[in-house]
């Protein structure tokens, strides 16, 4: 009888801790794509007044956070990200475009509508995941 307890107590404890890894990978994915959410908002907010450095800041920050939407995905049983992917290859190619374009300004405009697309996709993806119970 006392292996039965034993046995139980040690069952519920394995199934308490896999609970919470999961809630905990959970938080985290939905952490990380609340940042790259942020992180498109901010860039979505330069302009031709904003310098190159920040720019280039801007840009960096969406590509960190968006590795650890990867990262944190990886850990999640069913995680949605291939609408976020789509939509970085393409901020990404617009980015890369912004040198073929005809003026700054046109080459900004295309960013910044990818910037925009990208941030939709975020946010579609968020409200496909139950993000209510983390933070």
């Amino acid at each position: 009888m006392k292996r039965l307890v034993a046995f139980v107590a040690v069952a519920a404890l394995v199934v308490s801790a896999c609970s919470t890894s999961v809630e905990d990978a959970n938080a985290a994915y939905c952490d990380d794509l609340e940042t790259l959410a942020s992180a498109l908002r901010d860039f979505s907010s330069l302009g031709l007044g904003s310098t190159f450095e920040e720019f280039e800041d801007s840009a960096n920050a969406i590509g960190d956070a968006f590795d650890d939407v990867r990262s944190s995905a990886a850990d999640v049983e069913g995680a949605v990200t291939d609408e976020i992917d789509s939509a970085r290859s393409d901020f990404s190619n617009a980015v890369g475009d912004i040198s073929d374009a005809d003026t700054l300004e046109a080459g900004l405009a295309g960013v910044q509508a990818a910037a925009v697309a990208y941030a939709d996709s975020v946010r579609t993806t968020l409200d496909k995941v139950d993000c209510s119970s983390s933070s």
